[in-house]
């Protein structure tokens, strides 16, 4: 028959084991309302395991709700990262993902995520002020990983790929430009992307790099493609960035940096 002590450590083990097992959510809920205070409110239910919650986006007036939902993905501590599966369910943004956390950084793979107009207006000025419209999406296959590192130092490794649905501006130009999509290779603190052919009154074709670290620089050379009924006021200004060809198109060669 087991002895007190023996008794006792299993009790204090099984406790230990059940207080983890069943870890409420708002365990985080507090920390994380903190950090994402005061446009947007998480709040949660079940554990941290397996749980679900609402995403609450409060700028701009009135209330964006995300209905999301995790279960815990134990394949990620062979990478040495804590994982969840997610899942979004609202109207401005839905879709999957595998997200792995680890020391300074998230690791994303398997995602399908896609995001409606509405939301980036919450969350960026400037896409309120083009009048951005559409859909974006953020895909990263099964077999891919993309790595963000959330230092000072802002760092990416890995692929994606970017896909833009019913894309417009429409403080430039009232209409729908486009579906864009393009390939994103990030690595050495930059981005390298590709445009993959596109439907639409407007179309580039050509590669580019983005880098993250100061001194920040974007650039990108290829053409833009420009249909009849493309707005004369986004025609003139894609015009002006680039040098108009006979054939329609428009050779383009842009460096900025900031």
């Amino acid at each position: 028959m087991p002895g007190r002590r023996t008794i006792i450590l299993l009790l204090l083990g099984a406790l230990l084991i059940g207080g983890v097992a069943f870890l409420p959510a708002r365990v985080v809920e507090g920390a994380a309302n903190r950090a994402l205070a005061p446009s947007v409110r998480l709040q949660t239910a079940g554990t941290i395991w397996n749980g679900r919650g609402e995403l609450q986006f409060t700028r701009g007036g009135g209330t964006l709700v995300i209905p999301v939902d995790w279960r815990f993905e134990p394949a990620w501590l062979l990478r040495m990262r804590a994982g969840w599966r997610l899942r979004a369910g609202g109207g401005v943004a839905s879709g999957v993902s595998s997200v792995g956390l680890g020391f300074g950084s998230i690791a994303l793979r398997d995602t399908d995520l896609t995001t409606d107009s509405a939301l980036w207006h919450r969350l960026s000025p400037a896409a309120m002020l083009l009048g951005a419209g559409g859909t974006i999406s953020l895909r990263v296959s099964a077999d891919d990983l993309l790595v963000v590192h959330t230092g000072e130092s802002a760092r990416a490794e890995g692929q994606a790929r970017i896909d833009a649905r019913q894309f417009a501006l429409n403080t430039l130009a009232p209409q729908v430009l486009g579906n864009f999509a393009l390939n994103l290779r990030a690595a050495d603190g930059a981005v390298d992307f590709n445009f993959l052919p596109a439907q639409g009154a407007l179309q580039f074709d050509g590669a580019g790099r983005l880098a993250l670290s100061p001194p920040r620089t974007f650039a990108f050379k290829g053409t833009a493609s420009l249909s009849a009924d493309l707005a004369p006021s986004m025609a003139s200004s894609i015009k002006a960035a680039g040098t108009p060809q006979s054939d329609g198109r428009v050779l383009m060669d842009l460096k900025r940096s900031w």
